[in-house]
């Protein structure tokens, strides 16, 4: 049953988590809060933070069901390019081909409008998944 209040907590708890180290269990509550998050201006950010978190600590395949999460809720500009990043970072994590540096490339685009360190940063990983790709 979707409760707000809970959502906010495991939130927290996941913040919380994460400072200590724990990005596995910090990844379990985002993704709980997540699946207690009716709003979708809410789910979709949640979902962002859930998506990358399992990705840190390699769970891929959840971490792309997140991503379709995410991708379905109102996300901002710095969300949107955010989730862009996110999916090339999973594509690179997956097979080190061809597909991970397009859609590097395409973030940092996106990103040069609303954080250049960010867009910086991944025109650098765009750069390595081409290398890695040749």
């Amino acid at each position: 049953m979707p409760d707000e209040e809970v959502a906010v907590e495991l939130e927290q708890s996941a913040a919380r988590a994460q400072a200590r180290g724990g990005f596995a269990a910090a990844a379990a509550f985002l993704e709980r809060s997540v699946a207690l998050t009716v709003d979708p201006a809410r789910r979709g950010p949640r979902a962002l933070r859930a998506a990358e978190t399992k990705r840190l600590t390699g769970a891929l395949d959840s971490a792309l069901a997140l991503a379709a999460v995410a991708e379905r809720g109102p996300l901002d500009d710095l969300q949107r390019a955010q989730l862009d990043v996110l999916l090339g970072r999973i594509a690179f994590a997956r097979n080190r081909g061809n597909d991970a540096s397009p859609l590097m490339l395409k973030a940092a685009s996106r990103l040069e409008h609303v954080d250049l360190r960010l867009a910086h940063e991944t025109y650098l990983d765009a750069r390595i998944a081409m290398a890695f790709a040749l």
